[in-house]
C-alpha cells in the first residue's frame, strides 16, 4: 500500500526520457524529485492524447527537444491520483495542466445579470386559508415538443469546462476528454479536426448539462 496521500504535492524535474508503450505508443517518462522521493510521470503521444500532452510539456517549459529534453529548474505542482491495476491501488502522477481560459467580462456581467434577474423575483403567495383546491386545469392540445436549439461552443470552452469537472470530481481530465470526443465522433460521423461549433456543444453537454 502505498505511503502517500491522493493530492497535490510541489517537485521539481530532474530529467525525462522517451520510449514507447507494448503496444508501439510513442510516450516521454518525466523524472520527478519529490521531497528526496524520486517519481515518475508519464506522457502519452497517441492520436487522442498527443494534444494534451503537448500543453503539459509546454506548461512545464519544455525545450521542444525530444533527444535531450530539458524543462524548467522552478518547482512544479503535480498531481497524485490512484488507479485499480489487478485488483491493488497503483500511484499516477500527473504534470500539471494549462490553466483554463479565464471568462471574458461582458461574459461575467451577463451571468450576473441572470442571477440577479432570477433571486429578485418573488416566490407565489400561499392560497388563502380553508380555500377549496383549485380546479385542474384541462390538458392543453397535444402539439409537437419544440425543436431544442443546438448548443454551440468553441474547443476552448468545452476543453476549460473538463478541466473544472475532473478537478472537483477527482476524475481524470485526459480519459473525460478523450470518451467525449469518441462520443461525438461517432455521432456525428467527423474528426475532432473537422468538429463544428454544434459538435463542440455536443462535447460540452457531455459535463454541462442543457
Amino acid at each position: 500500500m502505498s505511503q502517500w496521500a491522493a493530492g497535490k504535492y510541489k517537485a521539481k524535474i530532474e530529467g525525462a526520457t522517451c520510449s514507447a508503450t507494448t503496444k508501439g505508443t510513442p510516450q516521454m517518462v518525466v523524472q520527478l524529485d519529490i521531497g528526496g522521493h524520486k517519481k515518475n510521470a508519464n506522457l502519452y503521444f497517441s492520436d487522442k492524447a498527443q494534444e494534451q500532452s503537448l500543453k503539459k510539456l509546454r506548461e512545464i517549459g519544455f525545450n521542444g527537444d525530444f533527444e535531450n529534453p530539458k524543462f524548467t529548474d522552478e518547482e512544479i505542482e503535480v498531481t497524485l491520483r490512484f488507479e485499480d491495476y489487478n485488483g491493488k491501488p497503483q500511484e499516477r502522477w500527473e504534470l500539471p495542466w494549462p490553466a483554463a481560459a479565464p471568462v471574458d467580462k461582458s461574459t461575467m456581467m451577463s451571468l450576473g445579470a441572470m442571477f440577479k434577474a432570477t433571486a429578485s423575483t418573488p416566490p407565489p403567495p400561499p392560497p388563502p386559508a380553508n380555500a377549496p383546491p383549485p380546479a385542474p386545469k384541462a390538458p392543453p392540445a397535444s402539439a409537437p415538443p419544440p425543436a431544442r436549439k443546438a448548443v454551440t461552443a468553441t474547443r476552448d470552452e468545452a476543453w476549460a469546462a473538463c478541466v473544472k469537472l475532473s478537478s472537483t470530481e477527482g476524475n481524470d481530465a485526459t480519459m473525460l476528454w478523450t470518451d467525449a470526443l469518441e462520443k461525438v465522433e461517432k455521432k456525428t460521423g467527423r474528426k475532432e479536426t473537422e468538429f463544428t461549433p454544434e459538435d463542440w456543444g455536443l462535447v460540452l453537454a457531455e459535463w454541462v448539462p442543457f
